[in-house]
């Protein structure tokens, strides 16, 4: 589980946050990936990731009137979390041999599968990625888990026999569960942690959000107070996880930025403040990673919440004694396959006719009479198998 390495010459790979206000720049600076060069002094491939349907076309424009292949820049058009995600997997895992593969959809929703590839045919392999913005991958996925609530409560109000506006007051009135805002925090931290694990430089992008307080007033009652101050828009705390955050504004006609908190590059200082900024001031980072090692990583969050709970789950056991809880009570493939196996055996209409199904279980050794009590997957996984064939040779249904 745990990843462990000797201290030594490992490439750093450059990863920002750059939130602000619209028009600050926050695109332009993400896209100025394409004008560096990698560790083998080639031009940078740029895959980005656009979430926003801005105008990226006029940022296009502009790098190759610089002089930029923007052949080196590939455009994946999403609103989609998963499909980020699984886009930023596929940037990881990409070889020569293992092109990325991108779902296209045309104007008319025709799908088609590309593969990405350079001229020679050889496969496409970003050296950074551009997730432009955030705020839209956070605001889509609370979205699908509202349009989530909504159908639960729609069960609820059905298992309560509830009709007509009643019913439909219930399912409007449904709003995000604790559980949901967990789900959220867990996804933005997920996204993040698959960048960093990525092996690529990258550059994420959010909309910002001012931050307000609540203050009683005169009168003794609440009222919300601007503070003047502004964070990212969207999935919380993601500024712990990246070694750059860049806070881009407008001020007397200019673009500025200030660097938040600690740049962990060392490139610039705890709350500098950049006048036209420009990510070409962390290009040094990429040159002293020349000659370096790349050190591959993983993003074991899920691995270790499996790790924690397979512990959780031990010690109570231990507590309780094995006679009250089993580690096989846990097991949710286990307790799947009791539930199939019961609605199935559920559908034989006579005592006799499940006899035969006994009969037949007990030849393979499998204890049909006491399947709930079976730990063994293997055994119950052979049992559904004998008494689904057992019900197609009755013609039962």
């Amino acid at each position: 589980m745990a990843q462990i390495r000797r201290g030594g010459q490992i490439q750093s790979k450059l990863a920002f946050l750059i939130y602000g206000d619209k028009g600050t720049w926050k695109s332009s600076l993400a896209l100025e990936f394409a004008k560096m060069k990698n560790e083998k002094g080639e031009p940078m491939k740029v895959l980005y990731i656009d979430t926003e349907e801005s105008s990226i076309d006029d940022y296009l424009d502009n790098l190759a009137a610089e002089g930029i292949d923007i052949n080196n820049i590939i455009v994946a058009k999403t609103k989609s979390f998963e499909e980020t995600l699984n886009l930023v997997k596929q940037a990881k895992d990409v070889s020569p041999t293992k092109p990325m593969k991108i779902t296209n959809t045309d104007d008319f929703g025709a799908k088609e599968v590309l593969e990405i590839t350079n001229e020679d045919g050889s496969a496409w392999i970003p050296d950074a990625i551009v997730i432009d913005s955030l705020t839209v991958l956070y605001n889509q996925l609370v979205q699908a888990l509202l349009d989530m609530s909504q159908r639960r409560a729609g069960q609820r109000a059905n298992k309560q026999g509830l009709m007509g506006a009643d019913k439909t007051l219930a399912i409007e009135m449904a709003g995000l569960e604790i559980k949901d805002y967990q789900t959220i925090a867990h996804r933005g931290q997920e996204l993040i942690l698959d960048l960093m694990a990525s092996g690529k430089h990258f550059a994420v992008t959010a909309r910002q959000k001012e931050i307000k307080e609540q203050a009683i007033d005169d009168q003794n009652k609440f009222q919300t107070i601007s503070t003047g101050k502004y964070q990212p828009e969207g999935f919380k705390e993601v500024e712990y996880n990246v070694k750059t955050v860049l806070h881009t504004f407008n001020e007397d006609g200019k673009t500025y930025a200030v660097v938040e908190d600690k740049d962990r590059t060392g490139v610039k200082k705890q709350n500098e403040k950049i006048e036209s900024p420009s990510l070409l001031d962390w290009e040094v980072v990429i040159r002293k990673n020349v000659g370096k090692k790349e050190q591959p990583i993983r993003n074991t969050v899920a691995e270790s919440i499996e790790a924690d709970i397979s512990a959780i789950q031990d010690k109570l056991v231990a507590e309780t004694g094995e006679e009250i809880v089993q580690k096989s009570d846990f097991d949710p493939e286990l307790n799947s396959l009791k539930t199939e196996i019961s609605n199935m055996i559920a559908k034989l209409p006579k005592s006799n006719i499940r006899k035969e199904l006994k009969d037949e279980c007990d030849s393979y050794n499998i204890p049909a009479g006491a399947f709930m009590s079976i730990t063994d997957i293997n055994q119950l996984r052979k049992m559904k198998e004998i008494t689904s064939a057992f019900l197609t040779k009755k013609n039962i249904h």
